[in-house]
């Protein structure tokens, strides 16, 4: 096995063999692909900062054509995997002094089935739950304090 290759003098010790495989691995690395979410595409960055490091140039990787573009899958909304257990979230509730409120909205005999459900059974709240959302835009929260809510509730 060749010993790690971190200068000039490292790649100038292999054998012809392992260059030749090293040279391989390097022309791999002048391209990176990056998300273009405004553009919902992905694009192909050429660096050279890799081959650069052991005095190469672009010219030296004739053949190192950019890779194929994966494709555009939409980043999944982070708010999906947002969950706090039921205790989590009434001790946020309460420190951020909405639990009376929130209090007052569970024993409102308007409930439904599903929200009675809820605020009864469910051990875990998710940040995009239905339900979530109605008790939360009963109390007249906007969305960036829903997930406020949550932020602080997976600390407690």
């Amino acid at each position: 096995m060749p010993s790690p290759v971190n200068t000039r003098a490292d790649l100038d010790a292999l054998a012809p063999s392992e260059l030749a495989d090293l040279m391989t691995v390097l022309a791999g690395s002048i391209w990176r692909l990056m998300r273009d979410d405004a553009n919902e595409r992905w694009i192909a960055i050429e660096d050279l900062s890799s081959v650069t490091r052991f005095g190469f140039t672009r010219e030296d990787f004739p053949l190192a054509a950019p890779p194929a573009l994966p494709e555009w899958v939409p980043a999944p909304d982070p708010r999906e995997t947002m969950t706090c257990s039921d205790l989590q979230a009434l001790l946020a509730l309460d420190q951020l002094g909405l639990a009376d409120e929130y209090e007052a909205w569970c024993t409102d005999p308007q409930r439904t089935f599903a929200e009675k459900a809820f605020i009864n059974r469910a051990r875990t709240w998710r940040r995009l739950d239905a339900t979530f959302n109605a008790a939360a835009d009963a109390l007249e929260k906007t969305e960036e304090e829903k997930d406020q809510l949550f932020a602080l509730a997976v600390t407690l």
